[in-house]
This record gives structure tokens, sequence and C-alpha cells, in this order.
């Protein structure tokens, strides 16, 4: 379960709010994944490169935001 600060924090922030700063990725492009069919964080992840620099010390940062965000937005197919 996700806090409610933080899912109106990211419910209320504009597509161009960027969740991993290091791989340039912003919201838009993860909500832009969650409508290609990647409904869970690692899917998100993978098609994004969300939280996949290495040399990143914000990586659990950005993987965090990045599950809120496929809480918020992503629906499984089953």
């Amino acid at each position: 379960m996700i806090a409610e600060s933080e899912a109106a924090r990211w419910r209320e922030a504009p597509d161009s709010q960027m969740v991993c700063p290091c791989a340039g990725v912003d919201k838009a492009a993860v909500k832009a994944a969650i409508a290609q069919g990647a409904f869970t964080a690692p899917l998100v992840k993978a098609m994004t490169g969300v939280g996949r620099d290495f040399g990143c010390g914000q990586r659990r940062e950005c993987e965090a935001d990045l599950e809120i965000l496929v809480a918020l937005y992503a629906e499984s197919p089953c």
C-alpha cells in the first residue's frame, strides 16, 4: 500500500516531472510504458531504464517512485 501523500504528489505532478534524472525518464515516459502494456515495475523499468544506471546514488528513490506510479496507473491484465 502506498502512502496517500506520495500518491497525491505523483497524481498532481506534471507529466514532465522527472522520475529518474540519470536515465532522463519523466512521468510521461512511465505512463507511456504502462499504456503499452507494462503493468509491473520491472516491466516499466525494462522499457524505460528507470534505476538502471549503476552509478546513480538515487536509484532507491527512483525505484520507489516507479512503484508508486505503477500502483497509480497500471492495471493487471488478469
